[in-house]
């Protein structure tokens, strides 16, 4: 199978990704290139600042977002490149979800022609062709392609994989222009998404690991690579990028510890994705003893390819650069640690993974042709137990990843479509309870903007009051004024840990324009009982739950009270 024959497979498993439309930030994108928030808009190369030029204080006051949101919040990722790919959709293609999958669809058979013509450098002939397979059917692609807010990390993965082709063949005696070609298309990668940096993990390990020349040498080849990481990543602490004030996403630069910890977990949860094909998307939604059972998932997997490689590969050339291209591909994980992780992060990471792999086949099937008996069966088993996750579970994955998408994306339609919002008073703002349910909680007011922006435009906005799973009472203590309690284990969901990282406080106060919030009491430094008065006075007020499948309008008299169980959203969250 020839490099391009690769690609046309990898093209064919993304076909289930066009019946997906716009989902989740696609609505916030979109409605900021069209000037939807006249407010709230940042320019077309900072369409991922969530914060933009903005503060945390501001975006509270204007209710933009929930009134509980970390005094140091900020989510800012540095992705230029990207977001004007995004606004070029825009410009040229208006709401045509269709032309924006083609846009991504292009860079994804970049990133794999690009990779494939690595592999086909590192490895034997067919070695690189059932590495190349086990790449292009990954089913950390899906996402990539299916949900267009992710593109980033095609466009930062297809400039990254440029720059170690520059380097390598430069390295390699075969380009001089890749000494500089090298770290342009590096920079060019960080200029696209954070995920670039593992082209300077892979550059670092094959220096260390694969070349064999003088230490001084090697340190000095680096040396751009290495120059260019650390501007940027002096530029990306020092200009507020990355995310603060989130326990959901943690940066090294805002809280090194906490970053530790979720690293931890999330990097061998990113592993089992690479070694034993798991979706690793699933992490944020699992259970705490599910989640750690992933992340052990993942070292068994490392630990056992590793193990592979050490008792099989005896070319000592062959097995260095297996070693070079597995370290790569966990080390290269780390800088991902810090967000919702999943297969989207992959594109780099999963090169090296798909190296090995690739490279343990060909080993053991030269072995099974070579040998009789027990050790010719034993070779097949090992063949059959990597072929059933990468050559068959994961493609299988990557077709039907994109539903969840397109379920999504359904699930907002219907949201927008069914919000009982017509009978809200004139210029109100909808507060939403409980919620936990991002299609819910975090897009509802995105997905009715942009899906149904005449009953949009009757409204001030639209913001949660609570994401909790937990069971919740609603009770009017006044004509403006409501109590909100708060009942079992205390914790943050996973989509509430998005807004918060430091505990509640007993007498914490909040003001917006529309309301006042102070709690009244907390748990293990979560709120269990809110006191909310209206600023603006009952009128101004349309308070909604989440309730048989729709978010439905809650009227209390004074004196009233309303209990409020978890209902799970259409995502089941």
């Amino acid at each position: 199978m020839r490099r391009w024959s690769a690609v046309c497979v990898g093209v064919l498993f993304c076909v289930t990704a066009f019946t997906v439309g716009f989902a989740n930030d696609d609505f916030v994108h979109r409605l900021w290139l069209e000037g939807a928030f006249a407010d709230y808009t940042p320019p077309p190369h900072a369409l991922y600042e969530f914060t933009g030029s903005r503060t945390r204080d501001w975006l509270v006051a204007h209710e933009y977002v929930p009134w509980f949101t970390d005094p140091n919040w900020s989510l800012r990722f540095f992705r230029p490149l990207s977001s004007y790919s995004l606004a070029l959709d825009h410009w040229l293609f208006g709401r045509s979800a269709l032309a924006a999958h083609m846009h991504s669809l292009l860079w994804f058979v970049a990133l794999a022609a690009t990779v494939t013509t690595l592999l086909r450098r590192w490895l034997p002939q067919r070695a690189s062709t059932l590495a190349s397979l086990v790449y292009v059917v990954a089913s950390g692609h899906a996402t990539g392609v299916a949900w267009v807010a992710s593109r980033h990390v095609l466009v930062g993965g297809t400039f990254g994989a440029l720059a170690l082709l520059c380097y390598v063949r430069s390295r390699e005696g075969e380009s001089r222009p890749g000494r500089w070609a090298a770290p342009l298309f590096f920079a060019i990668a960080l200029c696209a998404s954070e995920i670039g940096l593992g082209v300077a993990v892979f550059v670092v390990l094959y220096e260390l690991i694969e070349r064999c020349d003088a230490l001084r040498v090697r340190l000095r080849a680096a040396l751009p690579i290495t120059l260019v990481s650390l501007v940027y990543l002096i530029f990306y602490a020092s200009a507020g990028y990355g995310a603060r004030g989130s326990a959901a996403y943690l940066s090294p630069f805002g809280n090194s510890l906490a970053f530790a910890a979720a690293a931890g977990t999330r990097v061998p949860q990113l592993a089992a994705e690479l070694y034993a094909a798991v979706p690793s998307m699933v992490s944020s939604t699992l259970p705490l003893a599910a989640a750690l059972a992933l992340a052990g998932l993942g070292v068994l997997a490392t630990g056992a390819t590793a193990l592979l490689v050490r008792l099989y590969q005896t070319d000592a050339a062959l097995a260095r650069r297996y070693w070079f291209l597995g370290a790569a591909s966990i080390v290269s994980l780390v800088p991902l640690a810090g967000g919702f992780i999943g297969g989207r992060m992959l594109p780099l990471a999963s090169m090296g993974a798909a190296a090995v792999i690739g490279g343990l086949l060909d080993t053991l099937l030269a072995r099974a042709g070579a040998a009789s008996g027990l050790r010719r069966f034993g070779s097949y088993a090992i063949v059959a137990a990597l072929c059933l996750p990468h050559l068959v579970l994961s493609p299988l994955a990557r077709l039907g990843l994109p539903f969840a998408f397109r379920q999504m994306e359904q699930a907002e339609q219907a949201i927008a479509a069914h919000a009982e919002v017509d009978g809200c008073p004139a210029r109100s703002t909808v507060y939403t309870l409980p919620g936990s349910d991002p299609t819910v909680s975090m897009y509802s007011g995105v997905a009715l903007g942009f899906l149904q922006p005449q009953r949009m435009q009757q409204l001030r906005g639209l913001v949660a009051l609570s994401m909790t799973a937990r069971e919740q009472k609603l009770e009017r203590t006044g004509d403006d004024t409501f109590e909100l309690s708060t009942f079992g284990p205390a914790a943050l969901s996973p989509f509430e840990a998005v807004y918060r990282q430091a505990p509640a406080r007993l007498g914490d106060t909040v003001r917006t324009n529309g309301l006042t919030a102070e709690v009244l009491a907390e748990q293990g430094g979560v709120a269990t009982r809110v006191r909310f008065r209206f600023t603006r006075g009952a009128e101004a007020v349309c308070l909604m739950r989440w309730h048989r499948g729709a978010l439905r309008r809650i009227q209390l008299a004074r004196g009233s009270s309303l209990a409020l169980p978890h209902e799970p959203g259409p995502m089941g969250l």
